[in-house]
């Protein structure tokens, strides 16, 4: 029996690059094509799409972050993406189902940051604040354990540097707004330097 991994952030991470190297199929292998059918009816992403016949879902941990994404709650099928202006964006057949999620309303989340956003919400919803750091382009730390003290980040150039400036905080307010500085100041790049690869088996 195969294992199933939901694809959920391929189109996120491969629209950043439209020069990437497109993968060659080794000439020695042979892929079986795979039917994925959708359930217009599920209302989470492991809901919406069933694994192929012949493949069993990888199980994930309770409270981990696969089972988090597994069982994000999406739009009804067939809604359109909206940019944070509020314009829909065209499908063209590269989309199947949408996130229930904001992306509020600034220009700011793109490619890198829909990755950093889940993983940050997810990190926040288990109260897991230490865990939420992101590095910008220039290498400078942004530690949401720091914000949530009251410190804000300050930039000039290419100098960063923490402030004092408010009285601690958890909101969730306070938390987006530290997303807004960390959509602005990291991306693609800084990303990339922060992860490490997996082997999946």
């Amino acid at each position: 029996m195969k294992r199933f991994l939901t694809p959920v952030l391929l189109l996120a991470i491969t629209s950043c690059n439209s020069n990437a190297e497109q993968v060659k199929e080794n000439p020695t292998e042979t892929i079986a094509e795979i039917e994925v059918k959708v359930n217009p009816e599920g209302k989470t992403i492991a809901e919406r799409f069933p694994v192929p016949k012949g493949f069993t879902r990888v199980k994930t941990a309770d409270n981990s972050y696969e089972a988090y994404l597994q069982n994000f709650k999406l739009k009804p099928y067939g809604s359109v993406v909206h940019y944070y202006n509020g314009k829909v964006k065209p499908n063209d057949n590269i989309y199947d189902a949408v996130l229930d999620i904001d992306v509020g309303n600034y220009d700011l989340q793109q490619c890198a940051d829909a990755v950093m956003r889940l993983r940050a919400e997810y990190l926040y919803e288990q109260k897991r604040y230490n865990d939420i750091h992101f590095n910008f382009t220039n290498g400078f730390t942004a530690n949401y354990s720091k914000w949530q003290q009251g410190y804000k980040i300050t930039v000039r150039g290419n100098d960063v540097n923490w402030v004092k400036k408010t009285a601690p905080a958890t909101n969730y307010s306070s938390f987006r707004d530290y997303l807004k500085i960390v959509f602005t100041y990291a991306g693609t790049l800084s990303l990339e330097k922060e992860l490490k690869p997996v082997t999946i088996v």
